[in-house]
């Protein structure tokens, strides 16, 4: 940053041709992004419901009313001649209705009225209801108050307009008003719950998205590592000091003094050394952790490193990056005692790069090499060297070399260039150990049964990333399985990319472009992809995953800001954790939703074949808005609740394109919703819990007073029976498989099991209280009653078991 003062700057680059403007280019919207697979599977699912909802409606509002006009007495007042002319009314009527009110309220539930068929199928009903309200009309229009004609009109329009009343109530109950709550308030709780956990959510729907991943592309230092480096290994000269005791003896080298040098000089990072009360030292690193290492390493020989940089004066500086793989420092020549004593005999230089960087970089620029303070051709040794570094790489470590040059190297052009002319001088080799996390060997193991395959995608050279990639279990060796450089993985066409993708387990000298390249083949196949990144250059990788993890520690803000979730300690085991939470959170959906969609079957069924079988109105639209807040409201609370079972991570993935509501749900949905629909209509029509005298009577019409007087404690059965059904549907609905039980771990499920009591003690008032009742068209019950209606319909759990058997059966057939 410049404070003040003026000067010359040449700009070589604007827009989008310069590196931030590259990043920015490539943060653009992407398809997979903008719709995650959990949004994508409820606004198919919010259509579904929306049409079964509406063609629901039109059904009960077309027997509803053809059911009133076929039993009133006022279609055989009217002469045929002026029933035809109804008829033909009622057609145009009815062609009216659905161009110009069906359309509209179809596109605002975004449905099309196209098709032929679809047309026909509402141009039946509305002529059907219209030739009821016509009917209606004419008996009004024609006839006097307190005539029959009149009154029977009158009586035909008010119950044409219950039907239409009862029609939109179905809507209301069919559309899942609770869900965007349910969703709402299930992705809250996995943020919290995910933060405890070390995975910080920044985006609420990732929790989700998480856990329908198929495929993690994961970095390997400090995500899979400790991140806790150690230089272990180390070659100056024609020696090799292969363990850990044997590099005690690396400062006596002769060659220890240049690489001292150019670990000191070449590096950004700092330590931070404090000294405690009892003598001991807390050393913390600061910069780079590989470069911190280092440092450490120095410190442990007793070396000051901040002295020896201080008697350099540095030029120019070229940092370390993934395209590069190799970082220069270039500093004047003869400026210290180090310096004057020039490695090349009676030759005087005005500059001096320090190089460190990737073994094959910086062989690639060394034509000599320093062998016990002497300089010495390369040749001789080249083989011998890159068989240890070969070594060091299948045992994990991480291989820097170091060299010198007596020119300045430090621009990116030289530096490249310096390969097709070497005049470097090696002067060491160091390998640094970084040791994998005890818990991600299990942790990787856990992904491979939750049917999710791991990916490394590091910048470590390929036989270091494929030994940490077996060491992890991510790697086995199988011939199916690939292990490839960043320059194989660009040899790769666009259109063979995908394939490859699939089997690739093991990336090594991979670039932030290789990530988002890797990601777009995923995608290809419609995986779900999450991918981790700490650097800048990994932004556009984590904006165009379907879930961006960014480092706490290592991560940069810019890669934090594109991320959908921060891994607070780096560590790969938070992931499996996120996938957990975010499988519970999806399952928790389904939950509700079988609940919600058994009830709405029940609710259906009983408004479409009451009035079919001599019962006009089965449920009010009080007792259907009270059912509704049931199966919305609470219910979307109490199933937001559920904690996780470890049993998810046994399970595969859910495909992006599959429906939220599977075939073992339906199933269970269809046979309990006919099961509970059976058994209200039995109870009703059987007396059951009533005495003889107060057995439902279809032939008193529900216009008549004494309708109620007779039938309300049959009707109160029905409802009770109804609601009851749902109070142990609500464990039936814990359960989606037959693979567990409804009560499993249900006395953690505090919130669960008070809103289950809340929603019973609730009705109990609506059934007891008089006052309450007159509202809910209800009448106390008996304790004996309530005793035998708690029993029966607590069979629906034994029919919930066995659909969920039965589901199981075809699901495995």
């Amino acid at each position: 940053m410049v404070a003040d003062g003026s000067s010359w700057m040449r700009v070589t680059a604007v827009g989008d041709k310069t590196q931030m403007g590259k990043i920015a280019s490539a943060l653009v919207d992407d398809p997979y992004k903008n719709e995650t697979p959990l949004t994508a599977k409820l606004t198919r699912l919010a259509k579904n419901i929306s049409a079964v909802g509406v063609a629901g409606a039109l059904l009960i509002f077309t027997v509803m009313s053809v059911e009133s006009a076929l039993t009133s007495p006022l279609i055989k007042e009217v002469a045929p001649k002026t029933l035809g002319i109804l008829g033909a009314v009622a057609v145009l009527m009815g062609m009216c209705v659905v161009q110009f009110l069906l359309r509209p309220f179809f596109k605002s539930m975004d449905m099309e009225l196209r098709s032929f068929g679809v047309k026909f199928l509402c141009f039946v009903p509305m002529v059907a209801v219209s030739m009821a309200l016509l009917l209606g009309i004419y008996g009004v229009a024609t006839g006097t108050p307190g005539e029959l004609v009149f009154q029977e009109g009158f009586n035909l329009l008010d119950s044409v307009l219950l039907s239409f009343v009862v029609a939109v109530t179905i809507i209301v109950v069919a559309v899942p008003e609770g869900l965007p709550m349910m969703v709402t308030v299930s992705l809250a709780l996995n943020m919290m719950k995910m933060a405890r956990q070390n995975c910080l959510v920044r985006k609420l729907v990732a929790s989700e998205t998480i856990g329908s991943a198929t495929v993690i592309c994961t970095d390997k230092t400090g995500t899979l590592t400790e991140n806790r480096m150690t230089p272990v290994w180390a070659v100056l000269g024609a020696e090799c000091y292969s363990t850990l005791e044997a590099m005690t003896d690396v400062p006596k080298n002769p060659n220890w003094e240049r690489l001292v040098a150019g670990i000191s000089v070449n590096s950004s990072a700092d330590l931070n050394i404090q000294e405690e009360k009892d003598g001991s030292r807390t050393i913390h690193g600061i910069g780079n952790p590989t470069e911190c290492a280092l440092l450490k390493f120095l410190d442990a020989a007793d070396v000051s490193y901040a002295e020896i940089r201080g008697k350099f004066h540095v030029e120019n500086q070229l940092g370390h990056n993934s395209q590069r793989k190799m970082s220069a420092a270039t500093v004047l020549d003869g400026e210290s005692d180090t310096d004057r004593n020039s490695l090349v005999s009676g030759e005087k230089s005005t500059l001096r790069t320090f190089i460190k960087g990737a073994p094959e970089r910086i062989l690639a620029r060394c034509s000599r090499i320093l062998v016990n303070g002497t300089v010495e051709e390369i040749g001789p040794y080249r083989e011998r060297l890159e068989n240890w570094v070969a070594e060091a790489s299948a045992r994990a470590l991480r291989v820097l070399a170091f060299c010198e040059a007596e020119a300045d190297w430090s621009q990116e052009s030289a530096l490249e260039n310096a390969a097709q002319e070497p005049t470097g001088i090696l002067t060491g080799i160091i390998g640094i150990a970084d040791p994998l996390r005890a818990e991600v060997p299990p942790a990787v193991a856990q992904c491979a049964k939750a049917g999710i395959v791991v990916k490394m995608v590091t910048g470590d050279a390929l036989p270091t990333a494929r030994a940490i990639a077996r060491e992890a279990g991510i790697y086995t060796g199988a011939e199916s399985e690939l292990v490839m450089t960043s320059d194989e993985f660009n040899a790769i066409s666009d259109a063979d990319l995908p394939e490859k993708a699939r089997a690739l387990r093991v990336l090594a000298r991979s670039t932030p472009a290789d990530k988002l390249r890797l990601v777009k083949a995923l995608h290809h196949d419609g995986d779900v992809v999450a991918m981790t990144g700490d650097g800048t250059n990994d932004a556009p990788a984590l904006k165009f995953a379907d879930v961006g993890l960014a480092m706490g520690q290592t991560g940069t803000e810019v890669a934090k800001e594109a991320s959908d979730i921060v891994l607070v300690d780096d560590n790969f085991k938070n992931i499996v954790t996120g996938v957990l939470w975010g499988r519970t959170l999806f399952q928790n959906i389904q939950r509700f939703l079988q609940f919600q969609l058994s009830v709405n079957a029940v609710a259906l069924l009983c408004a479409v074949i009451g009035p079919c079988v001599g019962v006009p109105l089965p449920l009010t639209v009080t007792q259907l808005l009270w059912i509704n807040i049931i199966m919305d409201t609470f219910a979307a609370i109490a199933y937001s609740t559920q904690p996780p079972r470890v049993s998810v991570l046994n399970q595969p993935p859910i495909p992006r394109d599959s429906s939220i509501i599977t075939a073992e749900m339906m199933i269970n949905i269809v046979l309990v919703g006919i099961y509970q629909t059976v058994m209200l209509f039995a109870a009703l029509f059987g007396g059951w819990f009533v005495d003889a005298e107060h057995v439902y009577d279809r032939s008193i019409s529900a216009l008549d007073p004494s309708y109620l007087e007779h039938n309300l404690p049959a009707l109160t059965i029905f409802f009770t029976m109804l609601v009851m059904f749902q109070f142990w549907h609500k464990f039936n609905c814990r359960s989606l498989s037959g693979r567990e039980s409804a009560f499993a771990d249900i006395f953690k499920c505090r919130g669960f099991l008070s809103i289950v009591l809340m929603i019973t003690v609730t009705q109990i008032i609506l059934v007891q209280v008089p006052q309450v009742g007159i509202f809910f068209r209800t009448q106390p019950l008996t304790l004996l009653q309530w005793g035998e209606i708690t029993l029966l319909t607590s069979s629906v759990l034994v029919v919930g078991w066995i659909a969920r058997k039965i589901a199981l059966f075809f699901s495995r057939s």
